[in-house]
């Protein structure tokens, strides 16, 4: 699959995800009878705003931030990841990365709903009738989470990283090698190091950085007629 293939299809699954996402916050949530008369529906927007006008800043604060202020910024961070992931040095996708892995974290999003509806100020009898927008908010909080898999799936298959090994690693003991930086950097977002053809007597190495901190675990193999460090655990 080509680069702009890659892109594309992630692009598509972002709109997606983006649209769902405004759908769940502006369309209408719930709706709650009152008495079986009076009814008020709510969108997500309308409910955080209307805690507000109720005093309720702590809730209101709360649900702000986890809502609507996590969603967007998590939305605009993989829209950014997705477009420059191939244009970035290897530190700055490491960053990205693992803001992308906030995705676990998406579920709050979803928590917060059930705490907006039972903080919602009711009468003393009140039903409630679920609509589009909570399923639209949820079904984008699942694409979020899988979205940043999706990048990592696409992206983070490189070819192997040359090096100069005069000056960019140092051998400690046939088990060790301490490396720059961008090398560690390249190991942690799964990117295989080819090494110069020998005789390797261990088969794990640990890979130190230049102030002697343990970074990462790799293993080496042969692939045709390379030999490669690939990466098995990090830090």
């Amino acid at each position: 699959m080509t680069a702009f293939a890659k892109q594309l299809i992630l692009n598509v699954l972002w709109l997606i995800t983006a649209l769902l996402l405004v759908i769940g916050l502006t369309q209408p949530m719930f709706t709650f009878t009152h008495f079986y008369f009076f009814d008020d529906t709510f969108s997500l927007v309308d409910g955080i705003f209307h805690l507000a006008a109720q005093g309720e800043f702590i809730l209101f604060g709360l649900l702000f931030l986890f809502s609507l202020v996590m969603p967007v910024v998590k939305m605009l961070m993989l829209l950014y990841n997705i477009n420059a992931g191939q244009l970035l040095s290897s530190k700055q996708r490491l960053h990205l990365d693992k803001i992308s892995k906030l995705g676990k974290w998406s579920m709050l999003d979803v928590y917060v709903i059930a705490i907006l509806a039972v903080t919602v100020k009711l009468g003393m009898i009140a039903s409630v009738a679920i609509h589009f927008g909570l399923v639209a908010f949820a079904v984008s909080v699942t694409l979020s989470m899988l979205l940043p898999l999706a990048i990592s799936a696409l992206y983070h298959r490189k070819s192997p990283l040359q090096i100069d090994h005069d000056t960019a690693i140092t051998w400690r003991s046939e088990a060790e090698i301490m490396a720059e930086d961008h090398i560690i950097d390249a190991l942690k977002l799964s990117q295989p190091l080819a090494l110069e053809a020998g005789e390797f007597k261990a088969q794990l190495i640990d890979v130190y950085d230049k102030q002697g901190v343990w970074q990462v675990k790799a293993h080496i193999a042969q692939n045709e007629s390379d030999w490669l460090l690939l990466p098995i655990a990090s830090r």
